[in-house]
C-alpha cells in the first residue's frame, strides 16, 4: 500500500485498506487475549486506533491517505512498544 501511496495511485492503495483494517482487527483481538488489568492499560491506544483505522476507510485524498497512514503506523509502533513494556519483554 505505501509504495502505491509513494507512486501517486491511490486507486491501488485504497484497494489495500482492507486488509489495513484486517492486521488492525487480529491485533485488536490479541490485545482482548491479554489478561484484564493488561488489555485495560492498552485500551485508550488501541480506542485511538479504532479511530484512526476509520479515518483510513474514509480518506478521500492522497495527502488525507498518506496523512492517516503516517498516524496509524505512530499508534502501532507506540502500541507495540507499549505491550512489551506491559507484559515486561522486548
Amino acid at each position: 500500500m505505501i509504495s502505491s501511496l509513494r507512486s501517486g495511485n491511490l486507486g491501488e492503495a485504497k484497494t489495500h485498506v482492507s486488509d489495513v483494517s484486517q492486521a488492525f482487527t487480529e491485533l485488536a483481538k490479541s490485545a482482548q487475549d491479554l489478561k484484564a488489568e493488561e488489555s485495560q492499560a492498552l485500551r485508550p491506544q488501541i480506542d485511538e486506533m479504532t479511530k484512526t483505522v476509520d479515518e483510513v476507510k474514509r480518506s478521500q485524498s492522497l495527502g488525507a491517505l498518506g496523512a492517516n497512514l503516517d498516524m496509524l503506523g505512530t499508534q502501532v509502533r507506540t502500541l507495540s512498544a507499549q505491550i512489551g513494556d506491559t507484559l515486561k519483554c522486548s
